[in-house]
């Protein structure tokens, strides 16, 4: 399946004031290679640009001015981009803690009533790690990026440094892969018991979450599987494994 990885940097925390000034993206395809980035400035125009914002995310706001977009002609150049990969279909996006970045790139097309290009419904490496610590399993101490990075034993690049919107989309990336490797390690070792617990744990909201550590071939043989975990459980899951049964089969 395809995904764009996402990250923004911004200049603070309120997408209706503060400004979005970087935009990473990275196109994976479905055989797992990146087919594509996309890393653009964007000028701040009328939103606000806080000092300690710039103090995470190193941007030098001289150099950075100098090869800005527009706020429209970068919600145009998003949107060309995305549909050059995916045509008319409204992709998936990932990131790490998405809710963020969307907020802000969200506002950005409204605000230039520019067309959403990309699905409402999307997928979080931090939702991720929480889920599967719920299961009992560890992700580490901590659910940062580095922090996941560090404890999938992903390395940054030569001369890359985080806190850049491409760099964090590809590492976004990789520890969503190694997310998926983690969930199908699980499932292959005891399958009934991960994917009950999947329902009492985690949910309609992480079925994503399950059907990434899917793989294709394995789909039928777990729908199912979840048809009589919907019969089995009290009413509450039985309705979460109803819909949740209904996205995987999709």
């Amino acid at each position: 399946m395809k995904y764009i990885f996402l990250d923004t940097e911004t200049g603070g925390l309120d997408p209706s004031k503060n400004a979005l000034l970087t935009v990473g993206m990275v196109v994976q395809g479905d055989d797992g290679d990146i087919l594509g980035t996309l890393h653009l400035n964007i000028h701040p125009e009328d939103f606000i640009v806080e000092a300690d914002a710039l103090l995470i995310n190193k941007i030098n706001m001289m150099d950075h001015l100098e090869k800005a977009l527009s706020r429209k002609d970068a919600a145009r150049s998003i949107s060309a981009w995305v549909s050059h990969y995916f045509g008319e279909k409204k992709p998936h996006v990932v990131g790490h803690n998405t809710s963020f970045d969307l907020g802000f790139l969200d506002q950005l097309f409204r605000e230039t009533n520019t067309p959403i290009p990309y699905s409402y419904r999307s997928l979080d490496t931090m939702g991720n790690a929480l889920f599967i610590k719920s299961l009992g399993v560890s992700v580490g101490d901590k659910l940062g990026l580095e922090a996941l990075m560090s404890f999938y034993g992903i390395h940054l690049p030569d001369h890359e440094t985080l806190h850049n919107a491409l760099t964090d989309a590809k590492m976004t990336r990789l520890v969503f892969l190694a997310q998926q490797s983690q969930l199908s390690s699980l499932l292959s070792k005891n399958p009934l018991r991960w994917v009950l617990n999947f329902f009492k744990k985690g949910g309609s909201h992480n079925t994503s979450c399950l059907k990434c550590a899917l793989k294709d071939d394995e789909l039928i043989r777990y729908k199912t599987a979840l048809g009589g975990i919907a019969q089995s459980v009290h009413y509450g899951d039985s309705q979460i494994a109803k819909q949740a049964l209904g996205l995987i089969s999709k």
